[in-house]
């Protein structure tokens, strides 16, 4: 019922976002107000994603078993961050639901097993963390020296332009 509630919750941002873009009028880019509005759906798809470590795998289930769905997890989740990490904060609400919820589940088991998961998910998602934002700073400095390349580009235009213009006045 839980999942189907989060379906539901998905379903209705996708609709809500469909309203503000019809079909044929959808900007090629979309403006900073418009991507902030996506960074609430990546926390509920990250919470959803979180409960499913609890929805999959009940307590008292075999390790072996949440090994595995951690494993799939993470693979999951770095495969996802270079898409999300144009923005600092989505790299935040992408990771940090979803990182605390499996720390929680694997840390209630117990046992040297479970907190063995637990400490391995704050490791991981804190090393995700920091890669997402180093590579959102990486990102800005690329773009960045784009631009001022292509300031001096043109401000290198205008001066040769001046100058051939000076040489035939001559």
């Amino acid at each position: 019922a839980l999942m189907h509630g989060v379906q539901g919750v998905r379903a209705l941002s996708f609709h809500s976002i469909a309203k503000r873009f019809p079909a044929g009028t959808r900007p090629t880019e979309l403006s900073a107000h418009h991507i902030r509005s996506m960074v609430p759906l990546l926390a509920v798809a990250s919470t959803a994603w979180g409960l499913s470590a609890w929805l999959l795998t009940p307590p008292g289930q075999p390790l072996a078993q949440q090994a595995v769905l951690m494993v799939i997890l993470f693979g999951m989740l770095a495969a996802s961050l270079p898409a999300i990490s144009q923005r600092r904060g989505a790299v935040l609400w992408w990771l940090g639901p979803l990182s605390l919820l499996l720390i929680a589940r694997f840390a209630l088991e117990g046992e040297s097993q479970g907190w063995l998961l637990s400490v391995c998910t704050v490791l991981y998602s804190a090393t995700l963390m920091r890669y997402g934002f180093v590579q959102n700073k990486l990102l800005k400095t690329t773009l960045r020296g784009q631009i001022e390349r292509q300031a001096l580009t043109n401000e290198l235009m205008l001066r040769t332009r001046e100058l051939q213009r000076l040489n035939r006045e001559r």
